[in-house]
């Protein structure tokens, strides 16, 4: 596993994860199609405010993931997050995906995490994001009583104004999985 590429390594580790189900717990399950709640990626009234870069260089799996000093951009094909002491989000990345970006988003906002996010931008390169910073998740506990001033906006306001991209609520095909059947497990 430790030659195969990324995504490769993810299509064989859920293959293992499915054979173990289907083993262990007899599960047996289909694939449909559903019309659901999605938000689209939209380009916004002024346009995109991002512009394509170079694909990243594809990575050699022999060779470890160099990570980037505090404050140093994102290499190429990674991206990162921070939360600041406000409470903000603050997203990097290097030369991402519109899709890769969306997965991004939907980790770190509670309005993004419900719903599949479809990519309607038309963006199929790559491109640089640099300090894209918005509301984040509420705080809890002791930290939602220090009330640390914020000028961050709503994920929403946030993608229109720095990327140019709207958030559009729509109904979509979604595809779903059914649980057609599955035992309760035994004592081993």
């Amino acid at each position: 596993m430790q030659k195969m590429s990324n995504k490769e390594r993810q299509q064989q580790t859920q293959m293992l994860a499915q054979s173990l189900l289907a083993e262990r717990f007899h599960l047996k399950v289909h694939f449909e199609t559903r019309e659901l709640p999605v938000l689209e990626l939209v380009p916004a009234k002024g346009g995109l405010k991002i512009t394509a870069v170079d694909p990243p260089p594809p990575h050699d799996p022999a060779q470890p993931m160099k990570l980037p000093k505090p404050g140093e951009p994102e290499p190429p094909g990674m991206t990162g997050f921070s939360i600041r002491p406000d409470g903000s989000v603050v997203i990097q990345a290097g030369a991402t995906t519109m899709e890769g970006f969306a997965g991004g988003l939907r980790a770190f906002s509670p309005e993004m995490a419900e719903r599949p996010v479809i990519d309607m931008t038309g963006f199929k390169g790559n491109f640089d994001v640099k300090e894209f910073r918005f509301l984040g998740p509420q705080r809890s506990g002791a930290a939602a009583t220090a009330e640390a001033p914020t000028d961050a906006e709503p994920v929403d306001v946030a993608l229109e104004r720095q990327l140019g991209i709207k958030l559009v609520r729509a109904k979509g095909p979604v595809e779903v999985v059914v649980i057609d059947s599955i035992d309760r497990p035994t004592e081993n």
